[in-house]
């Protein structure tokens, strides 16, 4: 979901949304609120960032950007593959948090950014499945009246307790998460992170 608030600014619902909107240099933030990200586009100087965004009535998590590009960067792809480089810094998880390992992502070589299972999941106390398309089991959906967002994970085995409690360890406490016959629903737009904390953890 994509709102443009002025020439200058694109929020969206997550930032894949928004790095497709404008075309470089720009610069791309995350909001106070969860389940929203502010780009920029900064045609003249990125010092004139949160001149815009606060004329938009929006209030940025960090002083600094989650990601810049200059015009001679080639592809909006390649600036969401920089962005999924950085889970812990664009998405809010808490690396340091985790109690289970998380790997490292390497580079893909797809313009889609695909990359397939790292493994390594043999000693994991859950199960998650890819989907029948190769992608996460983590889905979007949206209520009353689309001003609520929830973030359904599904295709797990395992212990759901265990798996609610890790994420509570990897997003915080504050994040409303509960488990239900074969699913598992977070309060937010969540999807971004989950799909990270997944493949980071081998699946």
């Amino acid at each position: 979901r994509m709102w443009r608030s002025s020439r200058a600014v694109v929020v969206a619902s997550s930032p894949a949304l928004a790095l497709r909107q404008s075309p470089p240099p720009f610069a791309l933030y995350q909001t106070t609120r969860n389940t929203q990200f502010v780009l920029v586009h900064t045609p003249t100087t990125l010092s004139r960032a949160p001149h815009y965004i606060s004329q938009c009535g929006y209030t940025t998590t960090n002083a600094s950007p989650l990601i810049t590009t200059t015009p001679t960067t080639s592809t909006v792809q390649e600036y969401s593959t920089t962005v999924e480089d950085t889970p812990h810094k664009s998405f809010g998880l808490r690396i340091h948090e985790a109690t289970l390992p998380l790997q490292t992502l390497p580079k893909s070589d797809k313009p889609s950014g695909f990359l397939p299972p790292l493994g390594n999941t043999e000693n994991l106390p859950f199960r998650f499945l890819r989907t029948k398309n190769q992608g996460m089991p983590v889905y979007r959906q949206y209520r009353q009246g689309r001003t609520k967002i929830f973030t359904i994970l599904r295709k797990y085995h395992g212990e759901q307790q265990i798996i609610i409690s890790e994420l509570h360890r990897v997003l915080g406490n504050h994040v409303k998460i509960v488990g239900k016959t074969n699913k598992i629903e977070l309060e937010g737009d969540y999807i971004a992170a989950l799909n990270l904390w997944l493949k980071r953890l081998g699946f």
